[in-house]
This record gives structure tokens, sequence and C-alpha cells, in this order.
């Protein structure tokens, strides 16, 4: 989670290159959600976006939702 990138991976060497960014708050999202890319990688985070966005669109993700988690409304919580 974002505090765990901030007080952990960000400090770190390995971390140096990467950010924390606004989290995404999306009708396409269950809950705000965020991937950490590297800095400046508008490439990665259009296809990111993109790839969501096909998703729901063929129904994959509506798809995948049934099977794990059956008819709990993850959007809901219901």
């Amino acid at each position: 989670d974002m505090l765990q990138a901030e007080l952990g991976f960000l400090k770190s060497p390995a971390g140096a290159d990467y950010e924390v960014s606004k989290p995404i708050d999306s009708e396409l999202l269950p809950a705000k959600t965020a991937i950490g890319i590297a800095k400046g990688n508008k490439e990665l985070k259009a296809l990111l976006d993109k790839g969501i966005k096909a998703l729901h669109d063929d129904g994959t993700y509506a798809e995948i939702q049934k099977k794990h988690f059956g008819d709990l409304n993850l959007y809901s919580g219901k």
C-alpha cells in the first residue's frame, strides 16, 4: 500500500526513480487504486489505462470478478 511504499521502498536506493502519484479514482475500479511505475513513464501509464478500460469493455473484468468473488459487488461491497 501507499504507506508501505512511502516508508520503505521509496526511501531505499532501489526506489530512487519512483514517486507516489495520486491514486486513481475511476468508475472502472472498485476503490482508489495505484500502480507503481517509474517517474515520468507516460507511455506505460497510457498502456495501463487502456488495458484496464479494455478489460471492462470486453467483459473480462466482470468475468474475473464473478469467478473470484461470486455475486459480491466490489463497487459497493454488497
